[in-house]
């Protein structure tokens, strides 16, 4: 998700450099708060957001009392949760980009339109191992931390290998930055 952090007086002086753009986003809930580690502005590190996507789904997303972040929004809390445990989500509704977050389970299978199936897989997922190492979509190698909906829509597979510690060199290119949600 991202949060632009505009004022409530409506200037946006907020975002007039790239050091302020470069910190961690807050988001206030009606319970808690909680940072979300924006890829299209945190460009110090996209295996932050693969640390930053696990606790999230960890803590808020349990069991317990406190096991579920705020009002359900008719299913986008939800859904944010599928996605990220199968590895990506929607950054923007109705925009066809998926931000690549850290998966938690070896394989999913995606069944869509005209039998076409498109698999994730994550080689060495666990609990410890939640940062990617490399990625491929398709057999060719994957250095972006996100990916078009097209690429899921036709079909395929996407693989990523995971490890215990950070890759920072994956995703990080300065041409790897997601599409701007401005054009």
């Amino acid at each position: 998700m991202y949060i632009l952090p505009f004022s409530s007086s409506g200037q946006k002086k907020e975002l007039s450099t790239v050091e302020t753009i470069l910190k961690p986003l807050l988001i206030k809930t009606d319970q808690k708060s909680y940072l979300y580690c924006s890829k299209a502005t945190d460009r110090i590190g996209d295996w932050k957001m693969q640390r930053r996507v696990r606790d999230i789904m960890k803590i808020w997303y349990n069991a317990g009392p406190l096991g579920y972040p705020g009002d359900e929004d008719n299913g986008e809390t939800s859904s944010w949760y599928v996605l990220s445990a199968m590895g990506f989500f929607p950054v923007c509704p109705g925009r066809p980009v998926y931000d690549i977050g850290s998966p938690i389970f070896d394989e999913v299978r995606l069944t869509l339109a005209e039998g076409k199936v498109f698999t994730i897989k994550a080689r060495n997922v666990s609990v410890v191992n939640k940062y990617i190492q490399s990625a491929t979509l398709n057999g060719k190698p994957l250095n972006k931390p996100w990916f078009e909906h097209k690429d899921m829509a036709s079909g395929g597979t996407m693989v990523f290998v995971m490890g215990p510690r950070p890759n920072p060199t994956w995703g990080s290119a300065p041409e790897a930055v997601p599409p701007s949600m401005s054009q």
